[in-house]
């Protein structure tokens, strides 16, 4: 019986690592790879890959054909705020890199809402949502403690008077100011205390 003409032919079947501008296939310790298989395309920084796999073929050549492209994203404006790059401010209209990951940051008093990081995304768009800076408010229930607050609501950094009734207590010694924190709690300037007159005793206002 005659062989078979290849019975005993080297497959060669395989294909090579490939390199390309700006990337490279990841060869995780191969060598070759066999048709048929898969093999992930990585590229430089500030590129992405046009194809993030490719396949080995049968006659040795990869498909889809690899290849990196330029992307950038333009940092978007953030009124009462700014974006931060690995903790340096980056100008608002400024082109980052494919996967470029930005920082929302607001002024003293404002809080960014939704406080997400943000990537460079192969879009050309950042991903998440544009974040707002939102005044940070201390929120005031009206009367606490028999003291009388004369504004619904506070920023952080504010302050606002207290008013109290003069026909029960008298202020003996503190301040009748009250401030908002950055944790968002109102706070004695100066704690007062009070007298009341019926009584010969103290009354202290605490927050």
């Amino acid at each position: 019986m005659a062989l078979h003409p290849c019975c005993c032919c080297i497959i060669s079947e395989v294909c090579s690592l490939l390199s390309f501008d700006h990337g490279h296939i990841v060869s995780n310790g191969k060598n070759i790879f066999k048709s048929g298989e898969q093999a992930t395309v990585t590229c430089d920084s500030n590129y992405a890959p046009v194809y993030t796999s490719t396949t080995c073929q049968s006659d040795r050549s990869w498909s889809p054909l690899p290849s990196c492209i330029t992307v950038t994203c333009t940092v978007p404006a953030l009124l009462e705020g700014q974006y931060y790059l690995n903790q340096n401010v980056v100008a608002q209209g400024a082109a980052l890199g494919f996967q470029s990951v930005i920082t929302p940051s607001c002024g003293i008093g404002y809080l960014p809402t939704p406080d997400t990081q943000r990537t460079c995304q192969v879009n050309g768009q950042w991903s998440g949502q544009q974040p707002n800076c939102t005044k940070i408010i201390c929120y005031i229930d009206g009367v606490r403690h028999k003291a009388i607050y004369s504004y619904p609501s506070l920023a952080i950094g504010e302050i606002a008077d207290v008013s109290y009734n003069t026909s029960i207590f008298n202020l003996k010694n503190g301040s009748l100011q009250v401030e908002c924190t950055t944790e968002r709690i109102l706070t004695w300037i100066h704690k007062p205390y009070f007298g009341i007159n019926i009584y010969i005793s103290k009354y202290d206002f605490s927050l």
